[in-house]
């Protein structure tokens, strides 16, 4: 009874809801009011709502950030920071007070995501021109280089004679030469196949910026004499980081009026 009894004493003494001051990170403080939870036995600062935001595009994300600071009447961006990184970017609207937030999720091309499934694999024939006709959009001169590969579709059985040929010099040639047998068993005229092909690709979904892949295809037998091919694309690692830096460079050009805003390429 007497526990009891003390226990309603010290909540009728217990006010319900206090002010409490928080320090900011580089300046000045805030008062927040805070109530008490009677299952934690603890007061609980509630804080204004801050929704996290997130956009798919730079575009959208240097829009986002303008209006922000806009809307915050803090157009030389003092305290705002925005990070730029391999799979795309974040942005803080204010670090003193740790709020308003923002995050930029890269969307990459349908081409491109195309050709990155593709890297590295080794393709029989069919898949090879099932590659090429999704590549369509992305190829120069698309009729020609398909054309080029589906020779092999006309022939039962088809021999590498040369993989690849070498000139005189020690390079290698840019083609391959294939000997074919036709169903009657008589061998038809050697053809080149080109080892390589270019891509003209959009780096993200609606971008402008454009980027030419060299892919580079190895011919060779399988066991059972079919034409496998491995798809190459040894500048890929160096064009994607020139494609980040031309959009980190984009985004801090877009927000140069800012002059107090950080901005870091984190990559």
């Amino acid at each position: 009874m007497l526990a009891e009894f003390l226990d309603k004493c010290l909540l009728l003494k217990r006010p319900e809801k206090i002010t409490v001051q928080q320090y900011n990170n580089y300046d000045g403080s805030e008062e927040f009011e805070a109530i008490y939870n009677d299952e934690k036995q603890s007061y609980g600062v509630l804080f204004n709502k801050d929704t996290h935001k997130e956009v798919r595009s730079s575009n959208a994300f240097i829009a986002y950030i303008k209006e922000e600071l806009k809307r915050r009447k803090n157009n030389s961006g003092l305290y705002s920071t925005v990070k730029l990184h391999s799979s795309g970017g974040s942005f803080c609207a204010d670090e003193n007070t740790v709020n308003g937030f923002c995050t930029y999720s890269r969307l990459h091309s349908e081409q491109y995501i195309t050709l990155s499934n593709y890297k590295d694999k080794v393709l029989d024939h069919e898949d090879f021109l099932l590659m090429l006709r999704e590549l369509k959009p992305s190829i120069p001169d698309f009729q020609s280089v398909y054309k080029s590969y589906s020779k092999i579709r006309i022939v039962g059985q088809s021999q590498l004679t040369s993989n690849p040929i070498f000139n005189s010099d020690s390079s290698a040639e840019s083609s391959y030469i294939m000997n074919y047998k036709l169903e009657n068993g008589t061998d038809s005229e050697d053809v080149a196949l080109p080892a390589s092909f270019l891509c003209h690709i959009p780096f993200v979904k609606a971008g402008k910026q454009k980027y030419y892949y060299t892919v580079e295809l190895l011919f060779f037998n399988t066991k059972s004499n079919q034409i496998a091919i491995k798809v190459q694309i040894p500048e890929w690692e160096q064009t994607f980081e020139q494609a980040i830096i031309d959009e980190a460079a984009e985004v801090k050009e877009a927000l140069s009026e800012h002059q107090d805003l950080l901005v870091l390429a984190d990559f």
